[in-house]
């Protein structure tokens, strides 16, 4: 009966992850503690949009490689590694060349001294472009938001055992409440901390997957014919293919625009572009490492194959990685 099914998408969930449980509601606790002590400093638009165009170096870094280092990265490049293996490690080149153009205009773009990307667009090319450009943003951010959304909702799902249409209903109302606390300044700071769990939990994945699956060569051993070189699967046309998406994504991704119009001075704008690529570098090679570590246990038989090859780097965190580094990676 239709009544039935809502019902059943609304149970209550029961926690099948205690420690992983514990772990997020102290996480979510202290962003909203951080949130609400930032919210005093909210007095304009430029305090809300743009942290009072004061963020420093450092969390600049922090931010803009947690604004790029997301689901897309995790979930999108870990489906990618999954189905690929070894040629998957040249899936970056895409976000490395963009990063390199960014750090030419990073300058420009803090001297610029506007809100969004859009302004800028309306600045040089008049009204019709920034209605162009924000029509493209919407349509490319609900896309974006949307799988954010279902990356959060997974997690829950298997921390609680949630049905998914609760799970997400849950994420997207944390996520804007958040946000709407305190603009910027709610995500510029914590982004930092999620900067260095990540780091910390996808390096910890990875060293204790490598002994266990005979390092990475043991791990491309483990894969069919086709997926052991990097240079394995590419021609140049499917190759600008996977990674032009990416280039064009970073070059127009208007959080990344909004983080550097947040910079204290163009010269904190310039060492973040710097740092930003020395990040997404070692992260993206990380993430796509630690899939093929993972694939190759699950094709040496020591892991389950996932259902959705995106999970290759939750399921190894929920079923395989101890506990507490468990709860670092996911």
């Amino acid at each position: 009966a239709p009544g039935a099914t809502i019902r059943s998408h609304w149970r209550m969930p029961e926690i099948q992850r205690p420690l992983h449980a514990a772990f997020l509601a102290v996480y979510l606790f202290a962003l909203v503690a951080v949130g609400a002590m930032k919210a005093g400093k909210i007095k304009t638009q430029e305090d809300f949009s743009l942290a009072g165009r004061g963020l420093p170096g450092y969390v600049l870094v922090g931010t803009l490689l947690a604004t790029w280092i997301g689901t897309g990265s995790i979930f999108g490049n870990a489906e990618k590694g999954y189905g690929l293996g070894a040629p998957a490690l040249l899936i970056p080149l895409g976000s490395i060349v963009g990063m390199l153009l960014i750090i030419a205009i990073a300058g420009r773009i803090r001297r610029f001294g506007q809100f969004t990307i859009q302004d800028i667009l309306e600045a040089r090319f008049g009204p019709a472009a920034r209605v162009l450009a924000t029509v493209a943003l919407v349509g490319a951010y609900l896309v974006i938001v949307s799988y954010q959304y279902r990356a959060g909702a997974s997690a829950l799902t298997s921390i609680f055992g949630m049905e998914p249409v609760l799970a997400t209903s849950l994420i997207a109302a944390f996520v804007i409440a958040y946000t709407a606390l305190a603009g910027m300044f709610s995500v510029a700071y914590t982004d930092v901390a999620n900067g260095v769990m990540m780091i910390i939990g996808i390096f910890f994945a990875i060293a204790l997957l490598w002994g266990n699956v005979g390092g990475y060569e043991g791990a491309v051993a483990a894969l069919p014919e086709g997926s052991r070189e990097i240079g394995d699967h590419w021609t140049w046309p499917v190759l600008l293919g996977a990674t032009l998406p990416a280039f064009l994504l970073i070059v127009g991704d208007a959080n990344v625009y909004q983080r550097f119009f947040s910079a204290k001075d163009i010269g904190s704008a310039k060492r973040a572009a710097l740092g930003m690529l020395v990040g997404v570098v070692v992260l993206e090679t990380a993430i796509i490492l630690l899939t093929i570590l993972a694939t190759g246990m699950v094709a040496q038989g020591g892991m389950s194959a996932p259902e959705n090859p995106g999970f290759i780097v939750i399921l190894a965190a929920f079923e395989w990685l101890p506990e507490v580094a468990g709860t670092l990676c996911s």
